[in-house]
């Protein structure tokens, strides 16, 4: 049943799974084994929920009395886990314990028989192993002005095409970055992100940074760190509250247009390019070398 959110209702007794319905959601779907009651026979089967009426109650089982519900997974891009089967002592099964994996099934409609999974009874179903995306890779994108990361809508930063074992590099401009799972669905804070990219299988930034202390900009690159853990990876020394992220770029041979005064006192500004493809590649860990021994008034990337 899919209902409207209110403060309070009754929608019935035995709950097995609540979260939000998103209409036209058509990456997500559910992992369910269920006994039917005529037969004792357990199904197996993938299905999406799209077209619904609301307050409406939809049969998930074959809706023979007694069916009941072994096993029941909601995944948003497909995945599809591995389970261990454990048959009832009492089964007069040769093997009762097996390993069943969700992903030999087809994605169904809800009213979806499902395949015979058993015929035996089941005394428990337990997790094994979460699965992978079993979908078609889907393209991302970002939009810088309000931090949504969503799928196939054409607006904003083309993040790239991702499939299951895909990853999304965010850095920070507090100092930091980060490799997570790409999500379908994402809101960032536009203010807080210096740079959003689907990551390489080598992935090289480049960072310049102001120093309020020494009053200076540095510079330095390293490769990423890192393939998913959700893991902080600070990139500024130990003197991290005293540093400012001006620019990051992942490009392998990045230019820069440096403005320096020739003095101090001296309102004379000049200019050059400076090829940051000369700086060595150090650890994430380096303090980095300074940009100029000259007053740095402007700093930019330049773009070819």
């Amino acid at each position: 049943m899919v209902t409207k959110i209110v403060e309070k209702v009754f929608v019935g007794k035995d709950i097995r799974h609540v979260s939000i319905y998103r209409k036209g959601d058509t990456r997500r779907c559910y992992n369910m084994i269920y006994v039917d009651g005529a037969t004792g026979i357990a199904y197996a089967k993938r299905f999406q929920i799209l077209g619904i009426t609301r307050d409406k109650t939809y049969d998930l089982t074959l809706g023979t009395p007694g069916s009941r519900i072994i096993y029941l997974s909601e995944h948003p891009n497909g995945e599809a886990e591995l389970l261990t089967i454990l048959l009832s002592p009492m089964s007069r099964a040769s093997k009762k314990k097996f390993t069943f994996n969700f992903a030999q099934l087809a994605i169904k409609g809800r009213a979806a028989k499902g395949n015979i999974l058993t015929k035996h009874t089941i005394y428990k179903a337990q997790l094994k192993e979460q699965g992978i995306s079993t979908l078609e890779a889907i393209e991302l994108w970002y939009d810088e002005r309000t931090g949504r990361i969503t799928p196939n809508n054409g607006r904003g930063q083309l993040l790239g095409s991702f499939g299951p074992s895909d990853k999304l590099l965010l850095v920070f401009k507090e100092g930091y970055y980060l490799v997570t799972d790409y999500p379908l669905s994402f809101q960032l804070d536009p203010d807080a992100i210096a740079l959003v990219e689907k990551l390489g299988h080598t992935h090289l930034l480049s960072i310049i940074f102001y120093h309020r202390l020494q009053k200076k900009y540095f510079v330095k690159r390293f490769m990423v760190e890192g393939r998913g853990e959700d893991k902080k990876y600070p990139f500024f020394s130990s003197e991290a509250d005293m540093c400012d992220l001006t620019l990051v770029t992942s490009a392998p041979s990045p230019k820069l247009a440096l403005h320096y005064l020739v003095h101090p006192t001296s309102e004379q500004n000049r200019s050059i390019i400076y090829d940051l493809e000369k700086v060595a590649i150090k650890t994430i860990k380096a303090k980095g070398i300074p940009l100029s021994k000259y007053t740095i008034t402007q700093v930019n990337f330049c773009h070819e």
